[in-house]
């Protein structure tokens, strides 16, 4: 059986590109060994490459087309800090990382498939057009821009079917919730919000999916069934991004009270429960009809509101619907902070 001489998997970012040969390989037995190395080359290219020594803090480098995962060999990269580097069209993938932190690196082009990251950190660090399937997160801060970066390569296929790209959705799923966990766990809510929302964001897209689907094959029942689950998913990723947030959903209701309030004031529409003479001036006006309006959106005293046009009425059930939703997403958001 003839050994392939470049990456033949076109799910990955590195498909093409040429294996290092086993005559390139570098094997770093301490740090001086390295240090000297980058000293006299910027970059390393082409290489397969071993680092045997462990707690140290690497120079910047530039890794080009470079393969830590070598046939035979360990395979494990240890209690290492990484400042400044640059990876160009890596192979990190079936390479276990323990106790590593990168600092404001970049990653461009790399594949993490199968790789393993325990207790691991990704300071500051940049990810672009990268590939991933069932890589492993354990205790590792790591922020939701790896997520964005793992595209499907279309391409790659001459005719890239519904099922490639269905796999690469469900992968990229799984890699969603592996980092959400990871940065849960160790309590990191910054990012552990970040990969939630994108997170929830995947799943949202692979809904939409799935009411196509059941658009297209006729299967209308299901459809209208789920269409309020996901009408709702949507506005809950919009508004509380994922559930993580109350800052939009607040400033928007706040926006629309204040706004529709110069509807109501003027609308010619009676609170039965607390009638007043109009006021003297628009403003005094606005002004009494603030507690109103608010009370609409809070889904209180609704039904004491003469509507005299289907317009009216339109509005005042679209306000108490706005309201009955938000305090869905308020609840969401309580408990995901309460929980998690």
């Amino acid at each position: 059986m003839s050994v392939a001489t470049h990456d033949i998997d076109p799910k990955r970012a590195t498909f093409n590109t040429p294996y290092p040969p086993d005559s390139s390989r570098l094997i770093f037995n301490s740090i001086t060994e390295y240090r000297t190395f980058v000293a006299s080359y910027s970059q390393i290219v082409d290489c397969q490459i071993q680092f045997k020594y462990k707690e140290a803090n690497n120079p910047p480098c530039t890794f080009n087309r470079c393969q830590f995962y070598i046939k035979g060999a360990e395979n494990i990269i240890a209690k290492q800090t990484f400042k400044d580097c640059t990876f160009f069209q890596c192979f990190l993938g079936s390479v276990e990382f323990k106790n590593v932190r990168f600092e404001r690196c970049f990653f461009r082009g790399c594949d993490f498939t199968n790789s393993r990251f325990e207790y691991c950190v990704f300071d500051q660090c940049e990810f672009e057009i990268c590939s991933a399937y069932h890589p492993d997160f354990i205790n590792t801060e790591i922020s939701s821009k790896f997520i964005k970066s793992l595209i499907f390569f279309s391409h790659h296929y001459l005719t890239a079917g519904k099922s490639l790209k269905q796999d690469f959705v469900y992968a990229k799923l799984g890699v969603a919730k592996k980092i959400y966990n990871s940065n849960n766990s160790i309590d990191h809510h910054a990012f552990s919000d970040e990969s939630l929302h994108e997170l929830k964001r995947l799943e949202l897209k692979d809904v939409a999916r799935q009411q196509r689907l059941n658009w297209e094959k006729r299967k209308y029942g299901t459809f209208f069934f789920n269409l309020i689950y996901t009408v709702f998913k949507f506005v809950n990723i919009t508004f509380t991004n994922g559930g993580t947030s109350l800052l939009k959903i607040l400033s928007w209701t706040l926006a629309l009270i204040v706004g529709l309030n110069f509807y109501f004031a003027a609308s010619g529409i009676q609170d039965i429960n607390y009638p007043f003479p109009a006021g003297h001036t628009w403003f005094i006006n606005y002004l009494k009809w603030l507690p109103r309006t608010t009370s609409i959106f809070l889904g209180y005293g609704y039904s004491s509101f003469i509507a005299f046009s289907w317009w009216q009425a339109f509005i005042i059930n679209c306000c108490v619907l706005w309201g009955l939703l938000s305090y869905a997403m308020l609840i969401s958001v309580l408990i995901r902070k309460v929980y998690k």
